[in-house]
């Protein structure tokens, strides 16, 4: 998409679902690549069928770029530990902690824990968001 978008459209009461990518997994959202997303609960949680906006760099001076605009498919709590993820709401509810972090963009297990280590602390309660 590419598109850039001053802050001046993010006015109070202009609430749309904006999900932001650091340098990192940014080319994988917007290759298409990256098709999900695991982040803390949000006071406004995103829903299944929600437009979500996915964004490289939203916090720059000059604005933001839209790497993707996507319809949500799905969104179910998620909890990662150390040596393990589970998916409370889901007949299954563990899951291979190396397929899940390969899926979310991160060369191995290693790489995936050590982000959320250190951006929330483990074990993690957030939630799954999926939009391919």
């Amino acid at each position: 998409m590419g598109d850039s978008l001053p802050f001046r459209h993010l006015k109070k009461g202009n609430q749309m679902p904006a999900l932001n990518f650091n340098k990192e997994l940014a080319p994988a959202v917007e290759s298409g690549e990256k098709g999900q997303t695991i982040r803390k609960v949000r006071k406004r949680p995103i829903k299944k069928g929600d437009t979500l906006y996915l964004f490289d760099d939203i916090f720059t001076d000059t604005g933001y770029r839209l790497l993707r605009k996507m319809v949500c498919l799905g969104v179910t709590p998620i909890l990662i530990y150390e040596k393990d993820i589970r998916f409370p709401l889901l007949r299954t509810a563990r899951f291979s902690i190396d397929k899940m972090a390969k899926k979310d963009g991160f060369n191995g297990v290693e790489a995936f824990l050590d982000f959320f280590r250190k951006q929330y602390g483990l074990p993690f309660e957030g939630v799954l968001i999926w939009w391919e």
